[in-house]
């Protein structure tokens, strides 16, 4: 929906530009227009790998705690299911509480989890559309480009408009891997 919406916007704003490009007698045939893939570029760049890499690490870690707490939980309900005939009241009911308490602990650790790597995504995805927006703009500047259209958001551009391979290219130059900035944790 919001790809549509800016699609739309892009249109028009693209076709105003053109009725007044006529009006001041410019001629249509000055208007460059490129197309870039940047879910291509962001997913391909060496920066962009290294955030990803980071970001499954950081999951590994999460999914490694949560799945310790599972077994805790799994280990006590199976302790209370196989001497459930043979335990005090007061040891069940300790039992019980601390299934309870566990159960909690796991609800807490999995939101925590959540949470951060959401956090973690956005600031990733953020960086990496910053870099992105001053490599397109410095690109389109320097070859003249009017406009540059998002390549998903468009229905048709011709394979000769198209600037992925050159904004990759830069993109890389721009952040070499191994080279970036660390993102600050929180």
């Amino acid at each position: 929906m919001r790809r549509t919406i800016l699609a739309v916007i892009a249109v028009i704003g693209f076709t105003f530009y053109v009725a007044a490009t006529i009006a001041t007698g410019q001629t249509p045939g000055s208007i460059k227009i490129g197309v870039v893939d940047q879910e291509r570029v962001l997913n391909d760049s060496a920066e962009g790998k290294r955030l990803n890499a980071e970001l499954q690490k950081l999951r590994s870690a999460k999914m490694t705690a949560i799945d310790a707490k599972e077994k805790e939980i799994s280990g006590i309900q199976e302790q209370l299911l196989r001497a459930s005939g043979t335990l005090s009241d007061d040891k069940r009911d300790d039992l019980s509480r601390q299934l309870k308490r566990k159960r909690i602990e796991y609800e807490r650790l999995n939101d925590d989890a959540n949470a951060e790597f959401q956090e973690a995504g956005g600031r990733a995805q953020a960086r990496l559309i910053s870099i992105f927006r001053d490599i397109v703009t410095k690109y389109a500047s320097e070859k003249g480009f009017t406009v540059i259209l998002e390549k998903g958001s468009i229905y048709f551009a011709s394979p000769t408009v198209g600037i992925t391979d050159e904004v990759l290219a830069r993109f890389n130059a721009a952040v070499p891997a191994g080279a970036a900035s660390q993102p600050k944790n929180k």
